[in-house]
């Protein structure tokens, strides 16, 4: 027979909390702000899209790209945040002289967004 002793009970309840805990918790941006992370995102989807039919093969979105990017420009890259902030200024630049009066990366469609990466493609930034 099985006994559950009062120290398994203590390490599994722990270890059920911080499961509920992060499922219940809305994660946050290390180094970006919700704004610019979701241009990055909409960037970053463009170029790695999720195949049709949906759910058949993760794309940028699915697959959390930009909490990786968000992790390393906080952390080991950090020295890049700064060629990173003006790579990106640039490309919103080069989007608003392409698409006048867009707001957003993200609200260019898709075949927009691609001209758009496809412009920038020779700079620092997209590589």
């Amino acid at each position: 027979m099985n006994t559950l002793t009062r120290r398994d009970w203590l390490l599994a309840t722990a270890c059920w909390t911080q499961v509920l805990q992060a499922q219940t918790t809305t994660p946050r941006f290390a180094f970006f702000d919700a704004a610019t992370a979701a241009e990055v995102e909409a960037i970053a989807e463009t170029i790695l899209p999720a195949d049709l039919p949906p759910g058949k093969t993760p794309g940028a979105r699915e697959a959390g790209v930009i909490w990786f990017i968000d992790g390393a420009l906080a952390g080991y890259d950090k020295d890049l945040r700064s060629a990173y902030a003006s790579g990106l200024k640039a490309t919103q630049a080069r989007r608003l002289a392409l698409f006048p009066g867009s707001p957003t990366i993200l609200a260019l469609t898709e075949e927009q967004r691609t001209t758009l990466l496809r412009e920038i493609e020779t700079t620092d930034f997209f590589r």
